[in-house]
């Protein structure tokens, strides 16, 4: 017989996505935000900011996150399915044979 603490799997799962969603407008135009609220300043320290910004442009991020995106979904999907099976069987096991 297989175990599974599905509570405790939610529970993960919940805090992925959590993370997930702490991570997201990172992904989305941050960089180009950032680099737009410094237009105007001038330093040295601004332009060495603003080069720093214009390399971090080929960021993975956007990539990471729809891998997560979707890593979530498909363990949510098992998890789903895995309850569904068990109350199925749990329904069997009310009917006598």
């Amino acid at each position: 017989m297989i175990y599974v603490k599905v509570e405790e799997i939610n529970h993960q799962l919940q805090r992925f996505k959590n993370a997930i969603d702490t991570f997201k407008p990172y992904t989305d135009n941050f960089i180009s935000k950032a680099a737009g609220s410094l237009d105007g300043m001038n330093s040295d320290f601004i332009s060495k900011m603003q080069k720093t910004l214009d390399n971090m442009t080929d960021s993975t991020a956007p990539e990471m996150l729809n891998k997560a995106i979707e890593l979530y979904s498909k363990a949510k999907a098992a998890i789903d399915s895995l309850t569904e099976v068990d109350e199925e069987i749990s329904n069997l096991e009310s009917y006598s044979f």
